[in-house]
């Protein structure tokens, strides 16, 4: 990693290692913080602003159960709307070489290179907003896209990926059971055990940790298709 040339742009940037890949293809990431970033996905920002800001003086005016930042009309006064239009002209010009991610007023950009990354950063018009910049050790690269996931602290060889969908109640209680059932062989979160409990057949972003895949097999079985991606855990 290009330390000096990412501290160049912002001496308090902190830099991070990549131990996992983001969305199966991308090992870089930038994060930054931009007011109102989320206001990009509209074509005339400006009059999107106005709009909110509009919103806001109501919900201040009628509702005392508005108590945060949507009804306050001063939020929207500190916008760089220059900064605001480099991440626009990112979105449109580096579609090919970037992913982005904005929520609120994070702001993630990934990419499969350095290069790309920096080609990104030199088009935002204030650099000063940067926070992070995560990139893989020299010599993970291979590991990282082979979808393997590297950590400090080992517990379990693999990392299973549950599909998102609808599943019946019944089957989910006998899945979760055959998951607990396991031991010390399976490590679940609450997070997957209210997955599998609540009374709606819907589940997603559940995953749980194992030694043997053997495990997966039989989760297949009764619910054919639920097992998704599944990350070899190395250390590192």
């Amino acid at each position: 990693m290009d330390t000096l040339y990412w501290k160049t742009l912002n001496s308090d940037i902190e830099f991070k290692t990549t131990r996992k890949q983001y969305f199966g293809q991308y090992l870089w990431r930038l994060e930054m913080s931009a007011h109102c970033a989320d206001v990009t996905r509209y074509d005339d920002m400006v009059a999107e602003v106005a709009r909110l800001k509009k919103q806001a003086i109501i919900r201040n005016t009628t509702s005392s159960a508005w108590n945060n930042r949507w009804c306050d009309p001063h939020y929207y006064d500190q916008i760089d709307y220059s900064l605001l239009r480099s991440i626009k002209t990112i979105k449109s010009e580096f579609a090919d070489l970037v992913k982005i991610r904005i929520e609120d007023s994070a702001v993630q950009f990934y990419a499969r290179t350095e290069s790309a990354m920096k080609q990104v950063a030199g088009a935002l018009s204030h650099r000063g907003s940067l926070k992070s910049i995560t990139g893989p050790e020299i010599g993970t690269e291979s590991l990282l896209y082979a979808d393997v996931i590297i950590s400090k602290r080992i517990q379990h060889r693999y990392k299973v990926m549950l599909r998102d969908g609808k599943y019946n109640l019944q089957t989910k209680q006998q899945m979760l059971h055959l998951l607990q059932d396991q031991g010390d062989n399976v490590k679940i979160t609450a997070g997957v055990v209210h997955a599998f409990t609540r009374p709606y057949p819907g589940m997603w972003g559940a995953f749980f940790y194992c030694n043997d895949l053997a495990v997966t097999t039989m989760l297949a079985l009764m619910s054919p298709g639920i097992v998704g991606k599944i990350h070899e855990v190395v250390p590192g």
